[in-house]
């Protein structure tokens, strides 16, 4: 199963005036499309401020994520077997 995470994108200032990119997780989408739909009404990336670097906030992004749920999960099972990169 696959859940589409969409977090809010922004940055901070780092204390001297440099962006620090940082995100938020703020809502969770069992369907593409709708995740899709979310991020195409309400991204809207915008400057919020210039210390230095420019500051961004207001911006959207999709993240998949494969889910594994109890009835598939096999407590036998390594978390190398359940992962494609070095456990």
């Amino acid at each position: 199963m696959k859940v589409y995470n969409v977090y809010h994108v922004y940055d901070v200032d780092g204390g001297f005036g440099d962006a620090i990119e940082t995100d938020v997780l703020i809502a969770t989408f069992e369907n593409e499309d709708d995740a899709k739909a979310f991020i195409n009404k309400y991204s809207k990336p915008e400057v919020y401020d210039r210390p230095y670097n420019e500051l961004w906030h207001h911006k959207l992004v999709i993240s998949e994520t494969e889910i594994i749920t109890h009835a598939e999960f096999d407590i036998n099972k390594s978390p190398s077997d359940y992962c494609d990169y070095g456990w």
